[in-house]
């Protein structure tokens, strides 16, 4: 009777995984998301000291400028659909009190996609335009704007099929950031085998002890009050947990083993974004003092004109 228990489990498992696993894999291969994710978000005057601060001045087209904020975005293709035919290219659009006061692209990839951008009048909003995204591929971007807004004042916005007219702004993590090596190729993993391999001779054995668990290995109650007890099938349920114990031992072994030989292991959920060392800054970017450091260099090469240098001690 128990066996018959255990075989209608198994099959009820097995329906329910293989129901689950194809819908699962349906709704990712009809799937098509464009995210973008902030990378940078820093105000440059921030990190000056208030005495040097309050005898600097930059001006932008003849204006005082007082907030002077960095972002940096990466807009990827997280889905599993290209994207393409946009009725409507990207948009990001920024509040009235803020100004765009440069904007470039730093990074395309793959090398060779075809993006452009437009700052529109008043500059108040930049438009992305790209005839084709593929599934991970993705642009980096960043904007000098006057101002300092919150993530919340920021929106993106496209009109393409079975995309949401409001794209969510994400966090970028360092998790989510690996670093691009030049030369890089898959290589043989040794230890991510091993790994693998423990994973399934304990997958073995686990299957052996659920498959060969006694029935009458279980001690029975002769106690009137608890004799109820004796009809709970323990050993039933120790050997699902034991079968379901070692499918889940298989299977992670098996794809360890797998990405060992192969190289690149990682599992679906954990996508991530190959970049330069230059750009592989996450977390909101904490890489701001270097980029302060800088701010004088670009004031020369982007119209922000210093008119007053603090004096030196």
């Amino acid at each position: 009777m128990e066996n018959i228990l255990i075989a209608i489990i198994s099959i009820s498992v097995g329906i329910a995984a293989t129901v689950f696993a194809s819908r699962h894999y349906y709704r990712r291969s009809v799937d098509k998301e464009l995210t973008p994710f902030v990378q940078l978000q820093s105000n440059v005057l921030s990190h000056i000291d208030k005495d040097v601060k309050s005898e600097l001045h930059i001006e932008y087209k003849g204006v005082k400028v007082d907030n002077l904020q960095q972002l940096q975005f990466l807009v990827a293709n997280t889905g599993e659909r290209a994207i393409r035919d946009v009725i409507k290219p990207l948009r990001l659009e920024l509040p009235d009190d803020v100004e765009i006061m440069d904007a470039s692209l730093l990074y395309i990839a793959p090398e060779g996609r075809e993006v452009s951008l437009a700052i529109s009048e008043p500059a108040h909003s930049i438009e992305f335009n790209f005839p084709l995204l593929n599934k991970d591929e993705f642009f980096i971007f960043k904007l000098l704007i006057k101002g300092a807004p919150a993530r919340k004042d920021l929106k993106f916005s496209i009109v393409a099929d079975d995309l949401p007219p409001e794209l969510k702004i994400r966090r970028l993590t360092y998790n989510q950031i690996e670093k691009e090596i030049k030369g890089d190729k898959s290589e043989f993993e040794l230890g991510l085998l091993i790994a693998g391999l423990v994973f399934l001779v304990l997958s073995f054995f686990t299957g052996i002890l659920a498959h060969y668990i006694q029935v009458d290995s279980f001690p029975r109650i002769e106690s009137e009050n608890f004799a109820w007890v004796n009809s709970i099938p323990f050993i039933t349920i120790s050997s699902i947990i034991g079968y379901i114990l070692t499918g889940i031992l298989a299977l992670v072994g098996g794809m360890m083993a797998v990405g060992a030989i192969f190289g690149n292991f990682e599992f679906p959920k954990n996508k991530k974004f190959r970049l330069p060392n230059e750009l592989a800054v996450g977390g909101y970017g904490f890489r701001v003092v270097d980029e302060t450091m800088d701010i004088s260099q670009r004031a020369a090469n982007k119209s922000i004109q210093p008119t007053a240098d603090a004096s030196a001690d």
